[in-house]
C-alpha cells in the first residue's frame, strides 16, 4: 500500500476554509502523474477533483464532495484521505483499460464461468456438467470471490 501524501492545507475542514476561493483547484502530488484536487468556489462546500497525466496532458475528474459541511459516508461525501485511496483506485482503473485489460478485478468466478463457457463449445454435454459439478462444490464456495491475480500456490493447495 503507497503511503498517503500529506498537505496541511488540505487535510482537515478547518485549514480548507481558510483557503480562498478561486477557479483552479488546489492539487496535492499523491504519486507520479496522479494529483488529488480541492475545488471550492464561492459558497458552501468543496468537491474533491482526481488529476492523472498522460501522454495528451492531464485526464481530470470530479470524484466526490468534500467533508466541509456535513461529516464522510466514504462514498459521496470524502474525507482527505479517502479522497486519496478513491483517486488511486480511479488511476488503476483508468490504466488497466488503457493498457487493453479489464477495468474491475478478474475474480475466480468469472473465470470459471468463462471456462464453462469454452467448455459448452467444445466438450459433450456430460462433460458440462462434471465441469459444473466440480467447481459448483470444490472451487467457486471458497476461492470464487478471490482476484485472480491475488491467487496464490499456497491459497489453491489450502
Amino acid at each position: 500500500m503507497p503511503r498517503a501524501a500529506r498537505k496541511s492545507s488540505l487535510e482537515t475542514r478547518t485549514a480548507r476554509a481558510k483557503l480562498p476561493a478561486r477557479k483552479a483547484p488546489y492539487f496535492v502530488k499523491i504519486a507520479k502523474g496522479m494529483h488529488l484536487g480541492y475545488y471550492r468556489g464561492a459558497g458552501g462546500s468543496g468537491t474533491w477533483v482526481a488529476r492523472r497525466y498522460r501522454e495528451a496532458g492531464y485526464e481530470t475528474e470530479v470524484i466526490g464532495i468534500a467533508d466541509d459541511a456535513a461529516d464522510a459516508d466514504g462514498r459521496t461525501i470524502l474525507t482527505f484521505w479517502q479522497a486519496q485511496d478513491l483517486v488511486r483506485g480511479w488511476a488503476d482503473k483508468s490504466r488497466r483499460t488503457e493498457d487493453g485489460r479489464r477495468a474491475d478485478p478478474y475474480t475466480v468466478a468469472e473465470a470459471v464461468s468463462d471456462y464453462l463457457a469454452g467448455v459448452a463449445s467444445d466438450k459433450k454435454l456430460h462433460a458440462q456438467r462434471d465441469a459444473k459439478r466440480i467447481f459448483d462444490a470444490a472451487i467457486l464456495p471458497t476461492l470464487g470471490s478471490l482476484e485472480v491475480e491475488k491467487l496464490t500456490r499456497t491459497r489453491i493447495k489450502q
